[in-house]
């Protein structure tokens, strides 16, 4: 059998599979009824409605506290105007990173104190991570260094200029 009478055969499977298809979903529409469009009554307050309708309505709200499963008030207050306890945490603090030097030549070393983690000098390269601190940068006199919220650029101090 060739595959041009395959491709064939095949073409006409799917058209009577289709007719077929379009037979049955004619016969299921016709035999479908409109549901009647109110599936539920409607709301109805079985307190008598006092003057003040408004206050009555939200006097209802709350009492049954629709936005909690437990059906109670929360322990901590919202008052968004005080200031909370994540209010008054101090930032973060950075830390006080020094150039002590530079090592080699292309690519260059850098000599760091104050990596947050260890307490002497750190020799790092460009693209190292040490103490959550990223080396960006390092050339023949200077380092750049980035934190999460900071970035250190730094030179290497001449005491005897």
């Amino acid at each position: 059998m060739s595959s041009r009478v395959i491709l064939i055969v095949l073409w006409i499977g799917v058209v009577a599979i289709a007719v077929r298809d379009l037979h049955v979903f004619r016969s299921v529409a016709a035999n479908v009824v409109d549901a009647d469009p109110i599936t539920r009554p409607p709301w109805i307050v079985d307190r008598p409605m006092s003057q003040d309708s408004a206050s009555t309505l939200a006097a209802l709200v709350t009492d049954a506290d629709p936005f909690r499963v437990d059906r109670h008030p929360t322990d901590v207050p919202f008052r968004p105007l005080q200031p909370g306890p994540a209010a008054t945490a101090p930032p973060p603090v950075r830390p006080v990173l020094t150039l002590s030097g530079i090592v080699g030549g292309p690519p260059w070393a850098a000599v760091i104190t104050g990596v947050p983690g260890h307490p002497e000098s750190v020799v790092v390269h460009a693209g190292d991570t040490v103490g959550g601190l990223r080396i960006r940068v390092v050339t023949a006199s200077n380092l750049v260094v980035s934190g999460t919220d900071t970035v250190w650029r730094l030179r290497i101090q001449h005491p005897w200029r």
